[in-house]
């Protein structure tokens, strides 16, 4: 396997191919910039998308986690939004289903604020507060999900080149590779 991944890496060397594998990090002023669109937005979709992407990016779950998250599975801890998993890539038997996954309020810049995103989607969905329904209903939540973000990045084109984004380039591993980095630079 190594022979091939050599063959490969020098391929792309001489080629000048890039040498990233998959789809780049989506940087924090990408996400700002994509939840402002989706705000703006009058589409009726563009709120799921936005409850979507902020729970996906503060969480800092897969999107499976997303999809599957259950109103009955949130609580109101304190200071924060407490979520709970009965499953996830790490954990498949579940055995750290108790353990909270923890969201806090962003008052600063309420375009981003996971809970004023989930507060919104509640309000204009009011069912899903119904016992064990889950908070994104439907089948195939994230593939809905990317085809709203990246129309998003087809209308407001030149506002994402600004911010380093070009159409195609964010898929859905861009969101945990962003939001990674972003944890791990010194914020002041």
């Amino acid at each position: 396997m190594s022979g091939i991944k050599r063959h490969v890496t020098r391929s792309k060397l001489t080629s000048g191919e890039s040498l990233d594998e998959g789809k780049k990090p989506m940087s924090f002023d990408a996400y700002c910039l994509m939840c402002e669109k989706l705000v703006e937005s009058d589409a009726s979709e563009a709120l799921f998308a936005h409850v979507f992407l902020t729970m996906e990016w503060n969480l800092m779950a897969r999107s499976d986690n997303c999809k599957m998250m259950h109103v009955a599975h949130v609580e109101w801890r304190q200071d924060s939004l407490v979520f709970f998993f009965g499953k996830t890539k790490n954990d498949q038997t579940g055995e750290k289903a108790e353990e909270p996954w923890h969201v806090y309020l962003n008052p600063q810049n309420p375009a981003i604020c996971p809970v004023l995103a989930l507060a919104k989607y509640v309000f204009a969905h009011p069912d899903i507060l119904k016992e064990n329904e889950q908070l994104f209903s439907g089948s195939d939540q994230y593939s809905r999900f990317i085809k709203i973000f990246h129309r998003v990045i087809e209308q407001n084109e030149d506002e994402f080149l600004r911010v380093g984004v070009k159409k195609n380039m964010l898929g859905s591993h861009s969101f945990r590779k962003g939001r990674s980095l972003w944890c791990q630079l010194d914020v002041q």
